[in-house]
């Protein structure tokens, strides 16, 4: 562990000498289980654009918490691979017909192919789930980002309802009534 710490604190540059930045590194790797895959992960992403002007400890932590969510996406491996198809299977329906939708002003659910609509109900629903707007949908999708939005949803629509489902029934009885 002691060489993973120093070895961050290089690729990062943090010029610490205080015990309680060393404690906080220790800390978090600590909550990582797959220790080489995270050494390639901070190496290949050091150099992102919204890490520029991030002092090295900056990068630390949000580099960590990025991988962290990414070890747990992954521990979920059916999950992951669904949300990472479904997404991609909706993006690419997106950018396929997002000019039409632009241009004639119309919304996604508007869309027709051989006499059946384009999009699927659940489809729409994560449409608009992500984006609330035709507008931020096109934007997304010219962005690229669209795709990342609905895999976020879809996962954390998973947790919620795993968290959900491991509740007692007292647990959700109780929930029930906070809802009303």
């Amino acid at each position: 562990m002691q060489n993973l710490v120093k070895y961050i604190m290089e690729i990062l540059s943090i010029k610490s000498d205080s015990t309680f930045t060393i404690a906080d590194i220790e800390s978090e790797m600590q909550k990582i289980n797959d220790f080489e895959m995270y050494r390639e992960y901070i190496r290949d992403n050091i150099d992102n654009f919204d890490l520029k002007f991030k002092t090295g400890f900056q990068k630390f932590i949000i580099l960590t918490n990025r991988f962290k969510r990414i070890e747990e996406d992954r521990s979920l491996t059916d999950t992951f691979d669904k949300a990472t198809s479904y997404a991609k299977i909706i993006s690419s329906k997106v950018e396929l017909c997002r000019s039409h939708v632009e241009f004639a002003y119309c919304g996604f659910k508007n869309i027709y192919a051989d006499g059946k609509r384009y999009f699927e109900v659940d489809e729409l629903w994560a449409l608009y789930e992500t984006c609330h707007t035709t507008d931020k949908v096109i934007a997304l999708s010219k962005e690229h980002n669209l795709e990342g939005e609905i895999y976020d949803l879809y996962i954390s629509k998973y947790k919620k309802k795993a968290s959900y489902e491991s509740l007692t029934t007292n647990q959700k009885r109780v929930m029930e009534l906070v809802k009303r």
